[in-house]
């Protein structure tokens, strides 16, 4: 029984001693990064620029008729009947998107066409963006004062650790003494 208490206390002491006051482990430096995507949809209207074609060309009166003057021998017939007027090839230009005029001249009336191909004038694009964030988080270690618990625990520490090495010191005393070996 004796050697079951002694077990038990020494065990109760051994736990004792074993334990110590440990402040928590500081988190190391750790840096976050944030992305933050972003699209944007954009759509405009071209602008086309104007443009023209044109069409000259004269015009004569035959039987009381208006006739276009087209060809070289109606332009010299044309020529030579109005001595100071001077009659020229027909004239026609297309332009960049406008195709050269097309000219009829019936009963009186003269029509000019001019055909332009369509033209898409609707533009859409998206644009992306991407901006990006660096955080770091820095752990500063702040000492605090140990509490009355841990410096009484510290105390009977030391004291027990002196107490120790005392008997120990003592009993090593002993032991050389009784063998003789001094």
């Amino acid at each position: 029984m004796k050697n079951i208490v002694i077990f038990i206390f020494s065990f109760l002491l051994g736990c004792l001693l074993l334990t110590s006051c440990k402040s928590k482990s500081i988190p190391g430096e750790t840096t976050e990064t944030i992305i933050h995507k972003t699209e944007v949809v954009k759509d405009t209207i071209l602008k086309v620029e104007r443009d023209s074609s044109y069409y000259s060309a004269y015009i004569d009166c035959v039987n009381g008729k208006p006739v276009l003057i087209q060809s070289e021998k109606q332009i010299r017939e044309y020529n030579e009947k109005n001595p100071g007027a001077y009659a020229e090839a027909p004239k026609s230009k297309a332009g960049r998107s406008i195709r050269a005029p097309i000219v009829n001249l019936q009963d009186g009336q003269l029509k000019v066409d001019c055909q332009k191909e369509a033209e898409s004038i609707f533009f859409k694009w998206r644009e992306n963006f991407v901006r990006e964030w660096q955080i770091n988080n820095k752990a500063v270690p702040v000492e605090k004062p140990l509490t009355t618990f841990q410096n009484v625990k510290m105390w009977i520490g030391a004291i027990v650790i002196w107490a120790i090495g005392l008997a120990a010191l003592a009993f090593l005393i002993r032991f050389i003494i009784s063998k003789k070996l001094i």
